[in-house]
């Protein structure tokens, strides 16, 4: 059975066809060219990078037109299949193979607005499942903020169309659960898919890693070293709720070092709350092979206070070993039969504060929290085990 992954949002696309390909599974990824983020492109993925975040727009530039010039035939200007409005160029002919890519695959694995539409145009709509990103879930949720205005509300609706009419037309597999409970209507149709990674071993030492971030030595000299790799929101990710946290529980713990790079619509607002000693910002996005690497080297991930599941930033850090820190509503997940993975969890100010106190005087909790951190990884996400369960799931539908 050949499975077609297809709507990259965030790159999920082309790395779950290229993880459940190592695991021996017959996979495509379908390139639909929605590559308005770095981390829907390949090179993310495979290159060692720290790019600036002066030189993002650049390189996204870069590396689209490398992606969408196949035999370097012009590009004409075509309407964006995700919102109906035209932000990118895309060659007629690669929507063709694309459409011919989908029409080879037995199943698809399909998330986002433009792969529904793609497959819908292929004639594949019977055979898709759906696999809902976190940004798909706060549309269908309506968390995201409807915009104004008549030309930026009218995509927005017809997205929320297709893909709320997509939980009731299809399978839903997910590898966390919904940002609301939304899915408590379509319970019977909700699988839990894990998202596939391998165990990540760091390419590079730490020191060297600490001298490439920009961190000396005598920053980290006796540190207890927390990293926040997550876009930093105070909406979605409550980033300022860890932040003031933080603040307070380095005040009186000296040996806390936290280090964010400085990414996401309220980054502004983070250098405004920052003290400038216990807290590292880094002016850069790091790829996946070099981020993971900080992950492998740090003591501690930090995620999301808000949203009370993972996403794929935790996952990575999973695949490294780490101890994170976030918010999993356990009572929701263990509602609908999903895996609870041995987090830290932590919500508010208060608690957040006391598990970094925690943290501070007792580092070595953080060895024995990591064990058990990579233990649940290769039985849960491992990109085998995944394999697994998605072969399960396929032979259910």
């Amino acid at each position: 059975m050949k499975i077609g992954f297809l709507g990259n949002l965030a790159g999920n696309a082309w790395q779950m066809a290229k993880n459940f390909r190592a695991a021996g599974l017959d996979t495509e990824y379908i390139n639909d060219l929605d590559h308005y983020h770095l981390f829907c492109f390949p090179d993310w993925y495979e290159q060692y990078l720290k790019i600036g975040m002066d030189k993002v727009e650049e390189t996204r530039q870069a590396w689209l037109a490398k992606l969408a010039s196949p035999g370097g035939k012009p590009r004409g200007k075509t309407w964006s299949l995700a919102a109906l409005k035209s932000y990118k160029d895309v060659p007629a002919e690669k929507t063709a193979i694309s459409l011919d890519q989908i029409r080879s695959c037995d199943k698809l694995v399909v998330s986002g607005i433009n792969g529904m539409l793609l497959a819908a145009a292929a004639g594949k709509e019977h055979d898709c499942i759906f696999w809902p990103a976190g940004g798909d879930w706060r549309l269908i949720t309506e968390g995201e903020g409807r915009p104004s205005g008549i030309k930026a509300r009218l995509p927005f609706e017809f997205t929320r169309l297709i893909l709320k009419s997509s939980l009731g037309k299809y399978p839903v597999f997910s590898s966390h659960d919904p940002v609301q409970d939304y899915s408590r209507r379509w319970h019977k149709k909700l699988r839990y898919l894990p998202f596939p990674l391998p165990v990540h071993q760091p390419l590079k030492s730490k020191e060297k890693v600490w001298e490439l971030i920009g961190l000396d030595e005598r920053e980290t000299a006796g540190k207890t070293v927390i990293f926040m790799p997550s876009r930093i929101s105070f909406i979605w990710k409550k980033t300022n709720v860890f932040l003031e946290a933080f603040l307070e529980a380095s005040s009186r713990n000296r040996n806390l070092l936290l280090i964010v790079p400085a990414w996401g619509q309220d980054r502004d607002r983070v250098c405004e709350m920052t003290d400038g000693a216990s807290i590292k910002l880094l002016d850069s996005v790091f790829s996946i092979p070099f981020l993971y690497d900080i992950y492998s080297h740090c003591d501690l991930v930090a995620d999301q206070f808000s949203l009370g599941s993972y996403g794929t930033a935790a996952v990575g850090a999973f695949s490294c070993g780490r101890p994170v820190l976030t918010y999993i509503d356990e009572d929701r997940f263990r509602e609908k039969g999903f895996p609870v993975p041995p987090v830290i969890n932590c919500r508010t100010k208060e608690e957040i504060v006391s598990a970094l106190e925690k943290v501070a005087a007792h580092p070595d909790l953080l060895k024995e929290k990591a064990g058990q951190m990579r233990e649940w990884f290769l039985i849960t996400h491992q990109y085998q085990a995944a394999a697994k369960k998605l072969n399960e799931l396929l032979a259910e539908f």
